[in-house]
């Protein structure tokens, strides 16, 4: 092929058609660059195939990891629902001595075993995201975000119990080398019964464990659930997963409902010394605007929010009085609900 290009100029040259010799040669250039352009082009597709085939393995890499983190995230909430009702037994001294056989949990805490490289993997390389995951960049931040905070909250925990254990339960205070059951039993009532374990490890070591690390925790489960439900969709688009049915695969239980005109009975929090916030997901599965009113004790608004048609949100609040909700849409009401341990809304037509 060279060749016989050599041999055309050659002949344009000898019959003195410069006119002719011009147009053919910027014609050569002009296909030599279209085969640049083209190699340059393929190489680029084959680096942009590369690119996002090592994203679509951080995507499955991170489903993967989202899994574990929500099985890891309800033991952990496990832990602390029993902590919780051993905390407002002693707490409220209804039964003392009950909490005796469960004194380890009240002395102890559940490390979690997160998994976060590919969520780390992944924010690194944001830019390279496809296109159809960039609407998730937020969850992933904010998931990331809540990492940062549950392993500052879990460090401050691990803290508090090892100076408990060293500086309130082995003093000379108390004695538990005693070989009389009977005899360990009462020095066991003598220190939960102290204000010293009352002030230490309920008040202080039950708040940091509950109020703050297992409340990070319920926030990255919310999350996690959330983020999981999204890259499902995106991942299996022909098959769409129930929200309902995966968030009950997962542990959560739908929160009670109610007609409009029925007031759910609220647990009375003032009769309870205490308990920890819990996030809870919230899904629009209408194709309308719906308002949630949360409701106080009274059964009066105190907090309104607007989920858009598909759109998610988690919601924190307390377990007892401040556990009611209704949701309506411009005309009214539309149902009463009562939140439960481990609940989420899913809102339905």
């Amino acid at each position: 092929m060279p060749s016989l290009f050599k041999r055309i100029r050659k002949s344009l040259l000898k019959n003195g058609n410069i006119s002719k010799y011009l147009t053919y040669a910027f014609g050569e250039i002009f296909l030599v660059m279209i085969g640049i352009l083209l190699a340059l082009q393929v190489n680029n597709w084959n680096e942009q195939r590369k690119s996002d085939d090592m994203m679509q393995n951080r995507i499955r890499a991170l489903v993967s990891d989202l899994e574990h983190n929500i099985h890891e995230a309800n033991a952990i909430i496990d832990f602390a629902d029993t902590y919780d009702s051993i905390f407002d037994r002693v707490i409220s001294k209804t039964d003392q001595n009950s909490a005796i056989a469960d004194f380890t949990t009240l002395l102890g805490t559940q490390t979690a075993n997160f998994y976060k490289e590919s969520l780390a993997a992944v924010l690194e390389n944001e830019e390279k995201l496809p296109v159809r995951y960039i609407a998730l960049i937020p969850d992933l931040k904010g998931l990331n975000r809540l990492f940062r905070s549950q392993e500052k909250w879990e460090d401050i925990t691990l803290e508090d119990r090892e100076d408990i254990t060293k500086n309130v339960i082995y003093t000379e205070d108390y004695d538990f080398t005693s070989l009389d059951q009977e005899e360990a039993i009462q020095e066991f009532e003598k220190l939960i019964t102290s204000n010293q374990f009352r002030n230490r490890v309920l008040l202080s070591y039950g708040n940091t464990l509950l109020v703050e690390n297992a409340w990070d925790v319920t926030q990255i489960r919310a999350t996690s659930l959330i983020l999981l439900l999204k890259l499902k969709w995106l991942l299996h688009e022909r098959k769409p997963i129930s929200a309902e049915h995966f968030f009950q695969e997962n542990g959560l239980v739908p929160f009670l409902s109610f007609d409009c005109n029925t007031k759910p009975k609220s647990s009375k929090y003032e009769e309870n010394f205490g308990s920890y916030r819990m996030a809870f997901p919230f899904y629009n599965a209408t194709k309308e605007v719906r308002h949630i009113d949360f409701l106080d004790a009274a059964f009066h608004t105190y907090k309104t929010i607007s989920l858009e048609p598909g759109a998610f949100h988690f919601n924190e609040y307390e377990l007892y009085d401040e556990d009611l909700f209704r949701i309506r849409d411009m005309s009214g009401c539309l149902g009463s609900f009562q939140s439960v341990r481990n609940g989420y809304m899913v809102i339905t037509d």
